[in-house]
């Protein structure tokens, strides 16, 4: 198979590479979702939040493109806001 003007692909290489993505998005898209939801929910109940981590992960699949990005804000965020209870 030809990908963008490559001489040869192998199909299983295709294969593996979007195995390696989809698991990397699961654990990272995972953990960042749970992190997000925690600060967020801690800070606006003013409680301490806990969040499962595995349906964070199932949600990480899906919602990693924006919780990734959104992670990052929150730790930026987080240096400027006072969250005791975090």
């Amino acid at each position: 198979m030809r990908i963008f003007g490559l001489k040869e692909v192998s199909e299983v290489g295709c294969v593996v590479a979007i195995v390696i993505l989809l698991v990397v998005n699961f654990v990272i898209g995972g953990f960042t979702t749970r992190y997000v939801l925690e600060y967020w929910g801690t800070f606006v109940r003013q409680t301490r939040v806990e969040v499962p981590l595995f349906p964070c992960m199932l949600a990480g699949l899906f919602l990693g493109e924006v919780t990734i990005p959104a992670a990052i804000g929150t730790f930026v965020i987080s240096a400027f806001l006072d969250n005791p209870a975090y």
